[in-house]
């Protein structure tokens, strides 16, 4: 995580990082079982749902989750992590359109 390129030696930054990368990682799932209102309907259809969200947001949460997926694994290597600490970026997109819902 970006903290963790900071702070080396405190090891419970490397464990926030896991929890929080295990968090938006299930929340992927999740999004695949939330309804979601077209007009004045709520589709609650597993099959619409999946089709909704993979239409729409699925990519770019994977996009958002992998780099940090990755950065942890290969955080050994500080010039992988430097370079896709810039990708994590675009989690303030996605905690905008959290906070739009």
């Amino acid at each position: 995580t970006p903290l963790g390129l900071i702070m080396r030696k405190v090891y419970w930054i490397g464990a926030l990082g896991w929890a929080v990368n295990v968090f938006w990682t299930c929340d992927i799932g999740v999004n695949f079982c939330t309804g979601y209102f077209d007009e004045t309907d709520v589709i609650m259809d597993w099959k619409q749902i999946a089709r909704q969200y993979v239409s729409r947001w699925f990519l770019f949460d994977v996009v958002v989750v992998l780099p940090d997926w990755v950065a942890l694994i290969l955080e050994t290597d500080e010039n992988i992590v430097e370079t896709l600490s810039a990708l994590r970026m675009l989690k303030i997109i996605r905690m905008l359109r959290l906070m739009r819902l």
